[in-house]
Protein backbone atom coordinates (compact mmCIF):
# COMPACT_ATOMS: atom_id res chain seq x y z
CA UNK A 1 0.00 0.00 0.00
CA UNK A 2 1.30 2.84 -0.87
CA UNK A 3 1.69 6.23 1.14
CA UNK A 4 1.47 9.31 -1.16
CA UNK A 5 -1.30 10.28 -3.29
CA UNK A 6 -0.08 12.28 -5.76
CA UNK A 7 3.39 11.90 -7.97
CA UNK A 8 5.13 15.11 -8.81
CA UNK A 9 8.11 14.60 -12.17
CA UNK A 10 10.82 17.58 -11.38
CA UNK A 11 13.87 18.57 -12.71
CA UNK A 12 17.03 20.12 -11.93
CA UNK A 13 18.81 22.15 -14.39
CA UNK A 14 21.41 25.14 -14.61
CA UNK A 15 24.78 25.18 -15.45
CA UNK A 16 27.29 22.69 -14.63
CA UNK A 17 28.82 23.16 -11.17
CA UNK A 18 26.84 25.43 -9.73
CA UNK A 19 25.41 22.84 -7.03
CA UNK A 20 22.33 20.76 -8.34
CA UNK A 21 23.83 17.53 -7.29
CA UNK A 22 24.32 18.80 -3.94
CA UNK A 23 21.10 20.15 -3.29
CA UNK A 24 19.77 16.70 -4.81
CA UNK A 25 22.09 14.99 -2.16
CA UNK A 26 21.30 17.10 0.54
CA UNK A 27 17.45 16.97 0.22
CA UNK A 28 17.58 12.92 -0.32
CA UNK A 29 20.10 11.82 2.25
CA UNK A 30 20.69 14.92 3.91
CA UNK A 31 24.27 14.95 3.35
CA UNK A 32 27.12 17.23 1.90
CA UNK A 33 30.01 16.40 -0.64
CA UNK A 34 32.05 19.20 -0.98
CA UNK A 35 34.10 17.53 -3.77
CA UNK A 36 30.76 16.04 -6.15
CA UNK A 37 31.50 14.55 -9.04
CA UNK A 38 30.09 16.32 -12.09
CA UNK A 39 26.42 14.64 -13.33
CA UNK A 40 27.21 12.50 -16.30
CA UNK A 41 24.14 12.88 -18.20
CA UNK A 42 21.31 12.41 -15.45
CA UNK A 43 21.01 11.44 -11.98
CA UNK A 44 17.89 10.46 -10.30
CA UNK A 45 15.89 10.79 -6.21
CA UNK A 46 12.88 10.69 -4.90
CA UNK A 47 11.17 11.40 -1.46
CA UNK A 48 7.56 11.85 0.33
CA UNK A 49 7.14 15.37 1.59
CA UNK A 50 3.99 16.75 3.14
CA UNK A 51 2.41 19.68 1.63
CA UNK A 52 0.66 22.60 3.88
CA UNK A 53 -2.46 20.49 3.73
CA UNK A 54 -0.83 17.43 5.20
CA UNK A 55 -1.62 16.44 1.36
CA UNK A 56 1.89 13.25 1.03
CA UNK A 57 3.34 13.61 -2.30
CA UNK A 58 5.90 11.50 -3.97
CA UNK A 59 8.41 14.11 -5.34
CA UNK A 60 11.01 12.22 -8.23
CA UNK A 61 13.68 14.86 -9.25
CA UNK A 62 16.06 14.40 -11.96
CA UNK A 63 19.10 15.89 -11.77
CA UNK A 64 20.30 17.13 -15.29
CA UNK A 65 23.90 17.66 -16.53
CA UNK A 66 24.62 21.48 -17.40
CA UNK A 67 27.09 20.44 -20.19
CA UNK A 68 26.28 20.90 -23.25
CA UNK A 69 27.70 17.92 -24.74
CA UNK A 70 24.51 16.39 -22.60
CA UNK A 71 21.82 19.10 -23.81
CA UNK A 72 20.25 16.26 -26.31
CA UNK A 73 19.85 13.59 -23.75
CA UNK A 74 18.55 16.26 -21.00
CA UNK A 75 15.89 18.22 -23.07
CA UNK A 76 13.91 14.82 -23.34
CA UNK A 77 13.45 15.31 -19.75
CA UNK A 78 11.66 18.46 -19.71
CA UNK A 79 8.75 17.38 -21.69
CA UNK A 80 7.03 15.26 -18.56
CA UNK A 81 8.09 17.92 -15.80
CA UNK A 82 5.06 19.24 -13.72
CA UNK A 83 7.97 21.47 -12.09
CA UNK A 84 11.62 23.07 -12.57
CA UNK A 85 14.44 24.04 -10.18
CA UNK A 86 16.41 26.54 -12.55
CA UNK A 87 19.62 27.04 -10.49
CA UNK A 88 22.36 29.33 -11.10
CA UNK A 89 25.70 29.88 -8.30
CA UNK A 90 25.62 33.62 -6.83
CA UNK A 91 29.21 33.23 -6.45
CA UNK A 92 29.05 32.84 -10.72
CA UNK A 93 27.81 35.55 -12.93
CA UNK A 94 28.10 33.96 -16.15
CA UNK A 95 26.01 31.15 -14.78
CA UNK A 96 23.38 34.09 -13.66
CA UNK A 97 23.80 35.17 -17.41
CA UNK A 98 22.94 32.27 -18.29
CA UNK A 99 19.51 31.91 -16.96
CA UNK A 100 17.79 33.33 -20.12
CA UNK A 101 18.88 30.61 -22.21
CA UNK A 102 17.76 27.87 -19.55
CA UNK A 103 14.16 29.71 -19.96
CA UNK A 104 14.42 29.52 -23.33
CA UNK A 105 15.31 25.72 -22.94
CA UNK A 106 12.29 24.45 -20.54
CA UNK A 107 10.03 26.41 -22.21
CA UNK A 108 10.27 25.48 -25.85
CA UNK A 109 10.90 21.35 -24.47
CA UNK A 110 8.61 21.15 -21.68
CA UNK A 111 4.88 21.89 -20.73
CA UNK A 112 3.64 25.40 -20.76
CA UNK A 113 2.02 25.07 -17.09
CA UNK A 114 5.27 23.87 -15.44
CA UNK A 115 6.47 25.66 -12.38
CA UNK A 116 9.79 27.02 -12.83
CA UNK A 117 11.35 28.24 -9.65
CA UNK A 118 14.67 30.46 -9.43
CA UNK A 119 17.58 29.16 -7.14
CA UNK A 120 19.96 31.03 -6.32
CA UNK A 121 22.66 28.25 -4.81
CA UNK A 122 25.75 28.27 -2.19
CA UNK A 123 24.14 31.33 -0.43
CA UNK A 124 26.45 30.23 2.43
CA UNK A 125 29.04 32.27 0.34
CA UNK A 126 28.55 35.76 1.01
CA UNK A 127 31.73 37.11 1.01
CA UNK A 128 32.10 35.96 -2.75
CA UNK A 129 28.82 36.99 -3.94
CA UNK A 130 28.52 38.84 -7.45
CA UNK A 131 24.73 38.19 -7.96
CA UNK A 132 22.91 40.60 -6.48
CA UNK A 133 19.17 39.64 -4.42
CA UNK A 134 17.65 42.34 -6.00
CA UNK A 135 19.40 41.27 -9.22
CA UNK A 136 17.85 37.79 -9.20
CA UNK A 137 14.53 38.51 -8.38
CA UNK A 138 14.24 41.39 -11.49
CA UNK A 139 15.01 38.08 -13.46
CA UNK A 140 12.65 36.13 -11.71
CA UNK A 141 9.84 38.65 -11.78
CA UNK A 142 10.65 39.09 -15.47
CA UNK A 143 9.99 35.48 -16.37
CA UNK A 144 7.08 34.69 -13.60
CA UNK A 145 9.03 33.06 -11.39
CA UNK A 146 9.69 33.21 -7.50
CA UNK A 147 13.00 33.03 -6.35
CA UNK A 148 14.99 31.46 -3.29
CA UNK A 149 18.65 31.51 -2.34
CA UNK A 150 19.82 28.76 -0.63
CA UNK A 151 22.63 26.58 0.33
CA UNK A 152 23.54 22.64 0.48
CA UNK A 153 26.19 22.96 2.95
CA UNK A 154 25.12 25.06 5.82
CA UNK A 155 22.16 27.18 6.95
CA UNK A 156 24.28 29.98 8.06
CA UNK A 157 23.77 33.48 7.57
CA UNK A 158 20.28 32.97 7.30
CA UNK A 159 20.44 31.35 4.30
CA UNK A 160 17.93 28.51 3.90
CA UNK A 161 18.99 25.19 3.37
CA UNK A 162 18.42 24.06 -0.34
CA UNK A 163 15.27 21.23 0.73
CA UNK A 164 13.44 24.61 1.05
CA UNK A 165 13.49 24.62 -2.55
CA UNK A 166 11.95 21.20 -3.06
CA UNK A 167 9.27 22.24 -0.39
CA UNK A 168 8.62 25.41 -2.28
CA UNK A 169 8.35 24.14 -5.61
CA UNK A 170 6.38 21.12 -4.56
CA UNK A 171 3.88 23.45 -2.94
CA UNK A 172 3.43 26.17 -5.83
CA UNK A 173 3.31 22.55 -8.55
CA UNK A 174 0.11 21.65 -5.55
CA UNK A 175 -1.45 24.68 -5.23
CA UNK A 176 -1.69 25.01 -9.39
CA UNK A 177 -3.24 21.56 -9.40
CA UNK A 178 -5.73 22.15 -7.48
CA UNK A 179 -6.47 24.87 -9.23
CA UNK A 180 -6.98 23.48 -12.50
CA UNK A 181 -7.93 20.17 -11.30
CA UNK A 182 -10.02 19.81 -14.32
CA UNK A 183 -7.54 19.73 -16.80
CA UNK A 184 -4.90 16.55 -17.11
CA UNK A 185 -1.29 18.30 -15.83
CA UNK A 186 1.77 17.25 -17.14
CA UNK A 187 4.34 15.27 -14.60
CA UNK A 188 1.36 14.91 -11.97
CA UNK A 189 0.15 11.28 -11.49
CA UNK A 190 -2.83 10.27 -9.30
CA UNK A 191 -2.21 7.08 -6.68
CA UNK A 192 -4.88 5.08 -5.22
CA UNK A 193 -3.35 4.56 -1.90
CA UNK A 194 -5.93 1.48 -1.19
CA UNK A 195 -4.40 -0.61 -4.11
CA UNK A 196 -1.55 -2.89 -3.90
CA UNK A 197 1.05 -2.51 -6.63
CA UNK A 198 3.04 -5.22 -5.60
CA UNK A 199 6.77 -5.26 -6.76
CA UNK A 200 6.70 -2.45 -9.02
CA UNK A 201 5.10 0.76 -8.89
CA UNK A 202 3.39 1.90 -11.55
CA UNK A 203 3.52 5.57 -11.09
CA UNK A 204 7.08 5.56 -10.28
CA UNK A 205 8.92 7.64 -13.00
CA UNK A 206 12.95 6.61 -12.68
CA UNK A 207 13.44 3.36 -14.82
CA UNK A 208 15.12 1.41 -11.82
CA UNK A 209 14.95 0.74 -8.17
CA UNK A 210 17.63 2.83 -6.22
CA UNK A 211 16.32 6.18 -4.94
CA UNK A 212 19.83 8.08 -6.36
CA UNK A 213 21.52 6.58 -9.01
CA UNK A 214 23.37 7.88 -12.12
CA UNK A 215 21.95 7.16 -15.42
CA UNK A 216 23.52 8.35 -18.88
CA UNK A 217 21.73 7.58 -21.59
CA UNK A 218 18.20 5.97 -20.78
CA UNK A 219 14.86 7.44 -19.49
Amino acid sequence: MTTHKLVFKTILVGDSGVGKSSMLLRFTDNKFNPSHDLTIGVEFGSIVINVEDKTPIKLTIWDTAGQETFKSITRSYYRSAAGVLLCFDITNRKSFANIHTWVHEVREYGPTNSIILLVGTKADLINHRVVSTEEALKVAEEYGMNYIEVSSKTNVYGSKFSNEAFIQLTQEIYNNFKNDMKNNQVGITLVDPNRHYGSIDPTRTDPDKLKYKNICCGI
